[in-house]
C-alpha cells in the first residue's frame, strides 16, 4: 500500500496473535466466582413458577417441547427444551438442575471473557468485568429461578 501524503510504500503491520497463558487463570477465576455467588442456591428446591414447567416437561416430545407455546403469548423453544432435557437427565433433583444452570452461567462468562478478548481488551480487564458481571444478582437469580432462564 503507497501512503498518499509521502509516495512511500507502507505495509501495515499484521498483527500477531496475544499469547494466552493468562486465559486458563481467568477462566478458573471466574469460575471461582459464579460457584462463590451461586453455591448457596444449590440446595434451594424448586420455585412455585418452576413446576409447571416440569410437569409439562414430563409429558412432553422433544417436537412438542419446541412447539410448546407457539400460538400462546410466551413461545419460548431454546429455554422449553431446555427443561425437556433437564428433566429427561436430572429427573426431580432440583440441586442437579441448579448446578446445570450454574454451569450454563461459567459457561456464558467465559465466552464473554472470550469476546472481550477478541476486541483486544487486556485480559485482566476482561476478567474483572466478567466476574463481576457473573456475580450480579440478575444473573444470581438466573440459578435460582431456573424458570428465569428465558431472560
Amino acid at each position: 500500500m503507497v501512503s498518499r501524503q509521502t509516495g512511500v510504500n507502507y505495509d501495515p503491520p499484521v498483527s500477531e496473535p496475544r499469547p494466552s497463558r493468562f486465559l486458563p487463570w481467568s477462566f478458573l477465576i471466574v469460575a471461582a466466582v459464579v460457584a462463590a455467588s451461586q453455591a448457596p442456591l444449590w440446595t434451594t428446591t424448586f420455585h412455585l413458577d418452576d413446576w409447571p414447567h416440569l410437569f409439562f416437561a414430563d409429558r412432553l416430545s422433544p417436537v412438542d417441547a419446541l412447539s410448546y407455546g407457539l400460538l400462546g403469548v410466551y413461545f419460548r423453544p431454546a429455554g422449553q427444551l431446555l427443561w425437556w432435557v433437564l428433566f429427561q437427565v436430572f429427573g426431580l433433583s432440583h440441586v442437579a438442575f441448579h448446578l446445570a444452570v450454574s454451569l450454563l452461567c461459567a459457561a456464558t462468562a467465559w465466552c464473554l471473557v472470550l469476546t472481550m478478548d477478541r476486541t483486544g481488551l487486556p485480559r485482566t480487564s476482561s476478567t474483572v468485568v466478567t466476574a463481576l458481571v457473573a456475580a450480579t444478582p440478575v444473573v444470581v437469580l438466573t440459578a435460582a429461578w431456573i424458570s428465569n432462564l428465558y431472560t
